[in-house]
């Protein structure tokens, strides 16, 4: 699964999802009006491999939740990719905010 945080109008994850670069995408969006625009734009593109959230990486809680339906493998091998690109802190603090990490 390919997460884009921030999605904003859908570039580039939705380009590329409907390119067939990866099986899943979840587009994170933090303002509902771009969230419905990409849900709608996902319908009628009829990309059913791609999911919208709308929600913020502050809040915790949201998080812990969706971050309980992967293996915790995969959860560490996303974060040696953000440690790479030097944005590990920004989930670190999230994660360990909430207790559990």
């Amino acid at each position: 699964m390919l997460v884009d945080f921030g999605s904003g109008g859908g570039f580039p994850a939705l380009p590329l999802a409907l390119a067939g670069v990866g099986e899943r995408w979840t587009l994170v969006e933090s303002r509902r009006n771009k969230t419905l625009f990409l849900r709608r734009a996902i319908q009628e593109l009829g990309a059913g491999q791609v999911d919208v959230l709308t929600g913020r990486l502050g809040y915790v809680g949201f998080w812990q939740s969706w971050f309980r339906k992967f293996p915790q493998s995969d959860i560490d091998e996303a974060f040696r990719l953000l440690q790479r690109v030097g944005l590990d802190h920004i989930c670190t603090l999230a994660i360990r905010r909430a207790g559990w990490a």
